[in-house]
């Protein structure tokens, strides 16, 4: 569920152009900067659940890009422009079934001529948990030996 919504924003920030990646190093290394910019990060920060019938659920995820640069304007490089071409392929799109929606733009920080903007989005959808047979359930047979 989580991997496949993570994936889906990936994949539809790089249909556009975007080098996003999903950030799987140490939490502590989230907002470090990258080696190279600009530079996409996909995380998944928060996800509420509210039950549905049966094993169903809603859910409803908080996805925060983050954008690292080094420019605010440049045309194609700068961190105007490629909030902007975030947010148009993003908003109202379906990431693996999960419907993205913006919710706010954040300069996490700016030093050295350095900066990282987080762009949130919500993304709702459903979710079913799988149905197992119950362990203590299964019958157990004996044989006679």
């Amino acid at each position: 569920m989580l991997l496949e919504l993570e994936q889906g924003v990936v994949q539809l920030l790089q249909s556009a152009g975007l080098k996003a990646h999903p950030w799987s190093g140490k939490p502590e290394e989230l907002f470090e900067r990258p080696k190279y910019v600009p530079a996409i990060r996909v995380v998944i920060e928060k996800v509420d659940f509210t039950k549905k019938a049966g094993y169903g659920f809603g859910l409803n995820a908080q996805v925060s890009v983050i954008l690292f640069f080094r420019n605010l304007r440049d045309e194609g490089q700068g961190a105007y422009h490629l909030i902007k071409a975030m947010v148009d392929n993003l908003t109202n799109k379906a990431a693996n079934g999960f419907l993205l929606t913006p919710k706010d733009i954040t300069l996490l920080y700016h030093e050295s001529g350095e900066f990282a903007y987080k762009v949130t989005f919500s993304a709702e959808g459903q979710y079913a948990v799988p149905e197992k047979p119950e362990p203590l359930v299964t019958e157990i047979r004996f044989e006679e030996v």
